[in-house]
This record gives C-alpha cells, structure tokens and sequence, in this order.
C-alpha cells in the first residue's frame, strides 16, 4: 500500500534566540579636583609706538605709478588717481585755394543819355 503524500509529515524545527543586557557595576573612581593660586610679581618691558599720519599734497603728474618707500625713517605711500584730460586742439583739415584772373576785354553798347539844362534870365 502506498503512503499518500499527506500522510508522509515531516516536522520542523525552529531555534530562537532573545538577547539582552543589563548594566554592571565593575569599579568606582572618585575624582577629587584642588587648584592652587600663587601671586607673581612680573616685571615687564613693554614696547609703545605712536604713529603719525600727515598728508602731503603732490597734484604732480607722472608717468608711472611711484612704488611704496622709505626716507629718513619716514614711509611714503603714493596715492595716485587717473583723471580724464580733455584737449582742445587746431587741425588743419583742409585749404580752399582761390586763383583770380582778370582779363580786358573791349565792350561797346549805344544809349540814349537825357540832359536837362536850365538858363535863367533876369528881366
């Protein structure tokens, strides 16, 4: 006889795992903080410098831009602008040459001239 399908059971088995944790005292420290003051007395050098600004007016024109320089312990900044420079001037575009002649030439024409003449006489 033949076992049906249904009849042939085969089990499973299944395993299952449930993980925890827990916290543990190991060890206790105590930590104890002290600070401690000690006055100094310091005896410094203490290095001041001034420094003074004066403006020296140039309104000079040159070619290049002068660098940054030092005389006589004095540094020298240049401040330089450029400024638009409009010039007016003559240009001969172009000459009109006028040549005159004069020539003679014989004319001749008849007019009838009027002549009014006036005599007075006393009588």
């Amino acid at each position: 006889m033949k076992k049906s399908l249904s009849e042939n059971k085969i089990p499973l088995v299944e395993e299952e795992i449930t993980v925890s944790k827990r916290e543990t005292e190991t060890a206790k420290y105590l930590l104890n903080k002290t600070v401690e003051t000690e006055e100094v007395n310091l005896n410094l050098n203490l290095k001041k410098q001034k420094v003074h600004v004066n403006r020296v007016a140039k309104n000079q024109e040159v070619e290049v831009a002068p660098q940054i320089r030092t005389e006589n312990g004095v540094t020298i900044i240049p401040v330089i602008e450029e400024v638009a420079v409009v010039v007016k001037k003559l240009i001969l575009k172009e000459e009109i040459h006028i040549t005159s002649t004069e020539n003679t030439e014989q004319f001749e024409q008849t007019e009838t001239l009027r002549k009014e003449k006036i005599d007075i006489e006393k009588t």
